[in-house]
């Protein structure tokens, strides 16, 4: 059983989306960790980047990529919900709460 803290990181770092959790999974793989994991041990840690490679895998695709020069997060800012992966975010949110549940 995983600590409630590391299953929150990874609830949260959901959060962001797709853009977001595929930049911090990268960040991870090179020994960059995200502040939000700054209070896990190192087997968290592990936890948490090998949990969010295998919800990004659920998808097996890429993320759309933005139509515009600006970043994920300015084009999230100013996009509709619908088009920025807020439903992507949503679904990788209810796969991991479900697979943590069993």
């Amino acid at each position: 059983m995983h600590s409630e803290q590391a299953i929150q990181c990874v609830e949260t770092l959901c959060e962001r989306g797709c853009f977001a959790v595929r930049a911090i999974i990268s960040a991870m793989e090179a020994g960059c960790d995200p502040v939000e994991t700054a209070g896990l041990t190192e087997a968290q840690r592990r936890f948490v980047l090998e949990e969010l490679k295998s919800i990004m895998a659920v998808y097996n695709r890429p993320c759309p990529v933005p139509t515009t020069a600006q970043s994920p997060a300015t084009t999230a800012a100013s996009t509709p919900a619908a088009a920025t992966g807020a439903t992507q975010t949503t679904t990788y949110q209810t796969t991991y709460k479900r697979a943590v549940a069993l």
